[in-house]
């Protein structure tokens, strides 16, 4: 990242901090760095932190209750990462079971990535999940 882009950024963090914090919210903001790291680094982290979110919703989710999640095809290291591919793997580890499931096709606008989608359109995905046997 450019020192130009390393300012904006941070310039950007203290305005939306400034505003939660005027907001009365004790929310923090993470600056994301843009650093240079293999595919397999990134769909690691990716990995890991989508985890994350997953295991947290199923913590907070009623025995009898739903997660909608809306999500779309993405590319990492130009290799599409389909949702239907990764997300019931995902969701078995955090104890959630996928219930229902529809997808469209969706415009592609990143033309660097364009390439991952060249075969196959790229899609978005409306996934319920609800808690699973074990809870």
């Amino acid at each position: 990242m450019s020192e130009a882009e390393t300012a904006l950024s941070s310039a950007s963090v203290r305005r939306v901090q400034a505003a939660l914090a005027a907001a009365g919210s004790d929310a923090k903001v993470i600056a994301l760095a843009d650093t240079a790291r293999s595919a397999a680094e990134a769909i690691a982290a990716w990995e890991r932190d989508f985890g994350r979110c997953l295991a947290e919703m199923a913590r907070v989710l009623r025995p009898n209750g739903h997660v909608a999640l809306l999500l779309a095809d993405s590319t990492v290291g130009g290799r599409a990462l389909r949702v239907e591919r990764w997300l019931p793997e995902f969701a078995a580890r955090a104890d959630l079971d996928v219930v229902g499931r529809a997808a469209q096709p969706r415009p592609h606008f990143h033309a660097p990535s364009s390439r991952a989608f060249a075969t196959r359109p790229r899609f978005e995905h409306l996934v319920i999940l609800k808690p699973g046997r074990s809870k």
